[in-house]
């Protein structure tokens, strides 16, 4: 049993499992150290800040004790306030306890306020028992207010935000770095790059999608931005890229560019390389991953993972290294 130990536990969301975590390994980079994880939690020890940013955490909780069993709960030491429990059976052994039994057990008698709590006791049984103080997460359902529909420009095939952001964080940048968007559309990734901190450059080949990218950049108050009209092959950037970030077109998409995929990509990792210095990356939302060759010794392919959109459609998202 380890009481108090300062580490943080993150639960995360069940609906991809392996994009939660790439994710989390991608903002722990220099922040935190994994201690134990399953398909559902984490034990982190570090800067949990960062996961504040993942689309897949939903819970982080300050541990303050770390047990076997439920019957450890006896020597937790709660701040002073008010508060209520939540209690998670994550493996389904079958706990005996009730969230009100936990609660007796803590010390809650006289201290329970579902209305206007103090702190929240989070409690998960995961392989062992974890108990700490759940944080309140902000901004999660801003994401959907951000969807395509509600911006001034819109497109139906534009990225919801929550991936966007997710291939943000997967791009291992931080704020004040550059990310560029050379297929931005309405700009779904520039907006969610720029309200993260980061430094937007963006271009299209239609001027409609420009425009539209620029108005909506503006509606969310990104005034750090560089959006401009361009073919990929002939794109041109005035500053280091610390990554690229990006949806490249697929299906009827590619068409009305007047290529098929396999070319497309190719051409685009061509400038994709010449864009990006070594061990920089390139994060690409695709169809089908075999119609990126990376086989010409210009980038490594770290990962890839597959994400259902709806019952139609499967993207995948891929994370290439700079060679």
């Amino acid at each position: 049993m380890c009481v108090g130990n300062g580490n943080f536990l993150l639960e995360v969301s069940q609906e991809n499992p392996e994009a939660a975590r790439i994710e989390l390994e991608s903002l722990g980079k220099d922040n935190f150290q994994f201690i134990r994880g399953s398909a559902s939690t984490f034990e982190i020890m570090g800067n949990a800040g960062p996961a504040r940013d993942s689309v897949f955490v939903k819970s982080i909780s300050n541990i303050l004790l770390k047990g076997s069993d439920l019957d450890d709960l006896g020597s937790v030491i709660l701040p002073a306030g008010k508060f209520y429990v939540r209690f998670r059976d994550a493996d389904r052994c079958g706990a005996v306890y009730s969230e009100s039994e936990i609660g007796n057990i803590l010390g809650a008698r006289g201290r329970v306020d579902f209305r206007n709590p103090d702190f929240t006791v989070r409690v998960v049984h995961d392989g062992c028992v974890y108990v700490g103080i759940e944080e309140r997460l902000a901004g999660r359902s801003d994401l959907e207010e951000r969807r395509p529909p509600k911006r001034p420009f819109f497109s139906p095939i534009s990225i919801h935000p929550k991936f966007a952001r997710f291939m943000v964080n997967i791009s291992r940048t931080k704020p004040g770095d550059t990310i560029l968007d050379p297929f931005c559309g309405t700009g779904g990734i520039l907006i969610e790059a720029g309200l993260m901190g980061r430094h937007v450059i963006g271009s299209d080949s239609s001027y409609a999608m420009v425009r539209g990218a620029r108005l909506n950049l503006k509606y969310y108050g990104i005034s750090d931005s560089v959006v401009s009209r361009s073919d990929v092959k002939d794109l041109e950037v005035k500053r280091n890229v610390d990554a690229i970030v990006s949806d490249l077109p697929y299906g009827r998409n590619s068409e009305v560019l007047g290529e098929d995929l396999k070319t497309l990509y190719s051409v685009s990792l061509s400038k994709f390389h010449a864009l990006l210095q070594r061990d920089k990356l390139a994060v690409l939302a695709v169809s089908d991953p075999d119609n990126l060759d990376t086989t010409g010794g210009q980038f490594e392919m770290m990962s890839v993972t597959p994400v259902r959109q709806h019952k139609s459609l499967t993207r995948y998202f891929v994370v290439l290294k700079s060679l």
